[in-house]
């Protein structure tokens, strides 16, 4: 028995009545039904039939890849692009976006809103044009 995914209980269970199969394309893939709730689940292998496994710096890479994606876009509806910018920066930004989404709910839409994040070497000031 191998232990993998079940989409329904949301964890790693055993599975029972394993098969392994080749795809129509060609692919490698286990599949049975799992042991806790019975639901059938399928997965796609390696050529000797071995789950691949994603190592904790991968996880936290695309974890981190995601955040910035987030971030960007959060920003670009703000009307400011922030690709890479330093640590401070990005501090102060993150303050600034709280404080914009406080006044999105007031008087002014989003759409309507021009942001402008300015730095100097001592102080941050945020411009908001209506």
């Amino acid at each position: 028995m191998t232990r993998f995914y079940c989409l329904k209980c949301k964890k790693e269970t055993e599975t029972a009545s394993e098969i392994q199969d080749m795809t129509t394309n060609g692919r490698y893939r286990l599949h049975g039904d799992c042991v806790v709730c019975g639901m059938h689940k399928n997965t796609f292998t390696g050529v000797d039939w071995v789950i691949k496994k994603k190592t904790k710096e991968k996880k936290k890479e695309t974890v981190a890849k995601r955040h910035q994606t987030v971030y960007n876009r959060q920003c670009k509806k703000l009307g400011q692009k922030i690709l890479e910018t330093d640590d401070t920066c990005k501090q102060c930004i993150d303050k600034c976006l709280k404080n914009a989404k406080k006044k999105e709910n007031g008087l002014v839409p989003p759409s309507k809103l021009i942001w402008i994040h300015s730095i100097s070497n001592t102080h941050c000031s945020i411009t908001y044009f209506f």
